[in-house]
């Protein structure tokens, strides 16, 4: 009896120890590398800092009732943010995404005239030297006027069908998700809602091999149908981009979000996923991240199996919650 006490007593201690350790393992990785004092150690945490500035006057633009003149303070960061940074190839399309986004704001500006005009002036002179480089035709930004006929629409029993239709899959057929289709993938997840507009959510397609395999084996619930993907996918948040510590529970807000938008995307192309948990404890984290594909400055949301359908496949059906039990209405 006394032995038991003792045993119940240590498994208990350990447990506290290590949700003390890896709160504390949190804690560190937040402190590290995000920046929610504005004190900015990298191109990557000001690029974040410029693109929620920016969308900042976007969402002043898109208001039901836009002010004339709005965002002289938001207007003057962005400049003095723009100018701090080092812009090369990887982040050259927020040079051209701001000055779209300025473009719009100086537009805006002209249409109403309740700006003082050295504002304009300088707010011009700003957009001007952006715009003295070559930029991208694909680059959007500022506001756009939506039709609501424009948008598709289904019927509740069609998009019923579609979201009931999804299953997680454990068996799939040999061969490799082309790249293009992933790459697809990758662009529907990016719609989804970001905080601010700063889609720090990437997501690191690892191809069936040797790779796959070591990821693999630092998760647990894939045994006896993990070898059977074509891909594995890893979802990861970059906490560089938090400038807060209020956003401390973004990355699985977002990540989350950008996470299911993927496998909606891969559902509708007709490939077969399987979420796979990431309830890691230190070990298996660090195995992970042995590999390479993963930063210390990026948290690991979860893992995504990927695969080609077979003709015929057998998945687990479970009975849902009511929706009356879900929902709740309040007046």
């Amino acid at each position: 009896m006394f032995v038991r006490y003792i045993r119940r007593a240590c498994y208990l201690l350990g447990f506290e120890i290590e949700v003390l350790r890896l709160f504390y393992w949190d804690y560190y990785r937040f402190r590290k590398h995000a920046a929610p004092n504005r004190k900015f150690s990298n191109d990557y945490q000001r690029c974040a800092y410029l693109l929620m500035l920016l969308h900042s006057i976007e969402k002043g633009l898109s208001l039901p009732r836009s002010k004339g003149f709005f965002g002289e303070d938001k207007l003057n960061l962005i400049i003095k943010t723009y100018r701090s940074i080092q812009f090369d190839d990887a982040n050259r399309w927020i040079q051209d995404y701001t000055a779209k986004v300025c473009q719009a704001y100086l537009a805006h500006l002209n249409q109403h005239d309740q700006a003082p005009s050295e504002f304009i002036r300088s707010t011009n002179q700003f957009v001007n030297s952006i715009l003295d480089r070559e930029m991208s035709k694909s680059i959007k930004g500022g506001s756009l006027v939506q039709e609501v006929g424009r948008i598709p629409k289904w019927n509740h029993e069609q998009l019923i069908s579609f979201f009931e239709s999804r299953h997680s899959v454990r068996m799939f057929q040999k061969g490799l998700i082309p790249k293009k289709d992933l790459l697809a993938a990758a662009r529907m997840a990016q719609s989804g809602p970001s905080a601010c507009n700063r889609h720090p959510c990437k997501v690191h397609f690892v191809a069936n091999g040797e790779l796959m395999d070591k990821v693999l084996e630092s998760q647990n619930g894939n045994r006896g149908f993990g070898t059977e993907f074509s891909h594995v996918a890893i979802v990861t948040f970059d906490l560089s981009s938090l400038l807060a510590p209020t956003e401390r529970n973004q990355a699985w807000v977002e990540g989350g979000l950008f996470s299911m938008s993927l496998v909606l995307a891969f559902h509708a192309m007709g490939y077969g996923t399987c979420c796979l948990n990431w309830c890691a404890d230190g070990g298996q984290e660090a195995r992970l991240r042995a590999t390479g594909i993963v930063n210390l400055r990026d948290c690991v949301v979860m893992l995504l199996g990927i695969g080609l359908l077979r003709e015929e496949y057998t998945v687990a059906v479970s009975t849902r919650t009511d929706p009356e039990q879900v929902a709740t209405f309040h007046s």
